[in-house]
């Protein structure tokens, strides 16, 4: 991604903006990931849920797995453009 100030003519090539989207889509990926693992051994560890609310839990992962970071930045949103002068 290029950022920069059209009026200086500084630019710079840097993906530091999207630094809390990764950090969302780390979230999300995570737990995507946690949840197939569990459920894909919970049938090998039987007592592995044993005094665990499963219903709760699904919820839970259901909720982050399908929170979706923004695809736009609030940098691209608050972007000018080239200005004309």
């Amino acid at each position: 991604m290029v950022w920069g100030n059209p009026e200086t003519g500084q630019f710079s090539i840097t993906n530091m903006n999207y630094e809390r989207y990764y950090r969302k889509v780390v979230i999300a990926y995570g737990a995507t990931l946690f949840a197939e693992i569990m459920e894909a051994v919970k049938d090998s560890f039987p007592n592995m849920w044993e005094g665990v609310d499963y219903a709760a839990y699904q919820e839970k992962v259901a909720f982050i797995i399908h929170f979706t970071p923004p695809i736009v930045t609030q940098e691209e949103l608050n972007w000018q453009g080239t200005s004309n002068k």
